[in-house]
C-alpha cells in the first residue's frame, strides 16, 4: 500500500472516530491522535413556577447536564403566570444582577456549577396576622382609642363653647 492510501484511509478512519477518545495506528509507526474535551457538571435546581432552557431544550425541574470546558452558555429564565424571577445562586453567591433581559452567561466554564433558581409569585405576600387571641385584643386596642378620640373631642368642644 502506497503512503497517499494509508493516509487516505487514515484520514477516513480518523474523521469517522474524531469524537472518540482513540488512536489509529498506521504502518511505520504512524499514530494520530484525538482528544476529547473536558467535561463538568451543571446542576441546577427550580424553586416556584417557571422553567430555563439551555442550548433550546427546556428543564422544568431539577436536573444536571454536561457542559464542556471553555465554552459558554446562555441560561434563559421564563417565569410562569403571575411569576417573576426572584433570585439565581451561582454556587452560592448572587448572580441576580447579572441577568440580563432573563438570560445569564456563563463565560468559559472550568468547573462544576450549580444554580439555584428561584421564581417568586407576584401575587403572594405572606403576612403573619397572629392568633385569634391577638387579633381580638388589637381589636379592643382600636375601639378603645377610637373612644378617647371621641371623648377628648366632646371635652374639647366643651371647653371652647363655655
Amino acid at each position: 500500500m502506497k503512503l497517499t492510501e494509508k493516509l487516505l484511509v487514515g484520514f477516513l478512519v480518523l474523521t469517522t472516530s474524531l469524537f472518540c477518545a482513540c488512536s489509529i495506528i498506521f504502518a511505520d509507526d504512524t499514530t494520530f491522535y484525538t482528544t476529547v474535551p473536558k467535561t463538568y457538571s451543571l446542576h441546577f435546581n427550580i424553586y416556584g413556577e417557571g422553567y430555563i432552557m439551555i442550548d433550546d431544550t427546556l428543564y422544568e425541574k431539577n436536573s444536571v447536564i454536561t457542559v464542556y470546558e471553555n465554552e459558554n452558555y446562555i441560561i434563559k429564565f421564563f417565569p410562569g403566570n403571575d411569576a417573576k424571577l426572584d433570585k439565581v445562586l451561582l454556587n452560592g453567591e448572587d448572580t441576580t444582577l447579572a441577568i440580563k433581559y432573563n438570560a445569564l452567561l456563563l463565560k468559559d466554564v472550568d468547573t462544576d456549577i450549580t444554580l439555584d433558581i428561584i421564581f417568586r409569585n407576584e401575587d403572594i405576600i405572606i403576612v403573619d396576622t397572629g392568633t385569634s387571641a391577638e387579633k381580638l385584643t388589637a381589636t379592643f386596642i382600636v375601639a378603645f382609642i377610637l373612644l378617647l378620640i371621641l371623648v377628648a373631642k366632646r371635652l374639647f368642644k366643651q371647653i371652647c363653647d363655655n
